[in-house]
C-alpha cells in the first residue's frame, strides 16, 4: 500500500507533462552548449566525478542555472524528483514529478512514454547516487535524451529558485 501512496503524486502530476519535453537531440548537445565547458571548471571535486560517471554512461549534465533556463523556455524537460515520496512531499522543484530512483523502471514508461523527450532527474546533492542510477536506468531503457542535474535539492535551494511542497508552503 505505501507503494501505491508514493506513487499517486506521480501519476497525477505526471499526466499534465506528457509531450512537454523536446524531441530529437541527443543528451550529450542540448545540455551543454558553450557554457558547460566554463561552468564545469567550478564545480567541486565530487560534483567533476560525477559528471565524468554521467558522461561516462551518455547522460547529460545540466547546473541548476541550466535547468532554471530550460523551465522557463517555450518547451521545458520533464523534470523527475528521484527522491522518496517523503522528501518529494517535504520540497521538490515546481513542476517536477517524482519516480523514486529504484522505481524508474517500473513507472518511467507509463509516465514518460515518449522515449525521445527531454527527462532531467535530480536527487539531494552532488554526493547522493540517486540521479545517476535513475539515469543509467532511463538510457537502459531507451531515454535518448536523458539529462542530469547534478546539485540536485540543495543546490536548487541555495539559488533559492522556486520550490513546492510543505516547506514551501512553510517558507
Amino acid at each position: 500500500m505505501v507503494t501505491e501512496i508514493a506513487i499517486l503524486p506521480v501519476i497525477f502530476m505526471g499526466v499534465s507533462f506528457f509531450g512537454r519535453g523536446k524531441s530529437g537531440s541527443s543528451a550529450g548537445d542540448s545540455s551543454c552548449s558553450s557554457s558547460c565547458g566554463s561552468s564545469e571548471k567550478n564545480l567541486p571535486d565530487e560534483a567533476k566525478e560525477s559528471v565524468k560517471t554521467l558522461r561516462e554512461n551518455g547522460i547529460g549534465f545540466l547546473t541548476a542555472d541550466q535547468l532554471q533556463q530550460k523551465l522557463l523556455s517555450g518547451a521545458p524537460p520533464i523534470v523527475v524528483n528521484v527522491l522518496s515520496a517523503d522528501n518529494y512531499r517535504e520540497s521538490h522543484i515546481k513542476g517536477s514529478i517524482n519516480i523514486p530512483y529504484d522505481q524508474v523502471e517500473q513507472w518511467a514508461p507509463r509516465l514518460i512514454p515518449d522515449l525521445n523527450a527531454e527527462v532531467v532527474v535530480y536527487c539531494a546533492n552532488y554526493s547522493c547516487p540517486a540521479s545517476v542510477e535513475a539515469g543509467k536506468t532511463l538510457k537502459r531503457l531507451g531515454y535518448t535524451n536523458a539529462h542530469d542535474f547534478k546539485g540536485g535539492m540543495k543546490e536548487w535551494l541555495a539559488r533559492k529558485y522556486t520550490i513546492e511542497g510543505y516547506k514551501a508552503k512553510a517558507a
